[in-house]
């Protein structure tokens, strides 16, 4: 299974098939969690006890970024075997719902406005696109834009599952806070699992658990300071495993990023009538 989201890192490849996440609500966890000490960058220690701490955490890092750009080169794989040439992109994206990746070798552009995806010629030419049922759809991951949507509408997404926040976390090592979810229709997810750094204010991991044993995996990993107290991924991955034990695998390299650019709205503007 390969979410619609996750097409826009590959180009055109799979762009049929969709995983939506669907009115999700938390599990309690077992236990609460202090975050470890502080490191130069990292966000003011405090004690971590329940999903809206964690949340918040999260929400001090992004928060403070409105747009960012950067380079992604993207790499496909199944059972470790590559699958042709890693794809580079230039992607330009505002908040956790808009987005613009253009493929460096071809100049077609990818958009993403909140439910709505187009893409486009090398010319501005509309191609094709498709629509998501909702946005909180998206809230799964997008790894080629740097973070799912939630991390930037932290409101939102407590709004959209309301009394959430007040769940226990379970403690990991190394400062980590997780915790589970389970969507109210489980015909395509069963259960996610989410991992989230508290000093750094990033997700490191998603799992979700799929119908019929097989599993989606989304890592963030190799975090950089890209402003005072602002951290980022600079290496993102998406491993599906079906349930013959197929994997397939797509790493993202993310390098050139730069904050609050100033990217103006029109960027990211569906086509007329599309």
């Amino acid at each position: 299974m390969v979410s619609r989201i996750q097409e826009l890192s590959i180009g055109n490849h799979y762009r049929e098939r969709s995983a939506a996440i669907l009115s999700i609500v938390l599990l309690t966890m077992a236990t609460g969690i202090a975050c470890g000490a502080e490191q130069a960058g990292e966000h003011p220690q405090k004690s971590i006890r329940t999903v809206k701490d964690a949340l918040a955490m999260v929400e001090a890092n992004y928060k403070q970024i409105t747009d960012l750009t950067f380079d992604t080169l993207v790499s496909y794989s199944m059972d470790k075997k590559p699958q042709g040439d890693p794809t580079k992109f230039h992607v330009q994206q505002k908040g956790g719902y808009m987005s613009r990746q253009t493929q460096a070798d071809t100049g077609v552009v990818t958009i993403m406005n909140a439910g709505r995806t187009a893409y486009l010629d090398n010319q501005g030419r509309f191609q094709g696109g498709f629509e998501v049922d909702t946005v909180g759809n998206m809230s799964s991951g997008v790894v080629s834009t740097n973070g799912a949507p939630y991390y930037w509408d932290m409101q939102g997404f407590c709004r959209e599952f309301p009394g959430i926040t007040t769940n226990l976390v379970e403690q990991r090592p190394g400062g980590l806070a997780a915790f589970e979810v389970v969507p109210k229709d489980t015909t395509t997810v069963t259960r996610i699992a989410y991992t989230v750094d508290c000093q750094r204010g990033i997700p490191v991991e998603e799992l979700m658990y799929l119908p019929g044993g097989g599993s989606q995996r989304i890592l963030h990993e190799a975090p950089v300071l890209v402003g005072p107290n602002v951290w980022l991924p600079t290496e993102e991955a998406v491993i599906e495993t079906d349930p013959t034990g197929l994997v397939i695998e797509w790493r993202t390299k993310i390098s050139n990023i730069k904050i609050n650019q100033g990217l103006a709205d029109k960027l990211f503007a569906i086509p007329s009538g599309r």
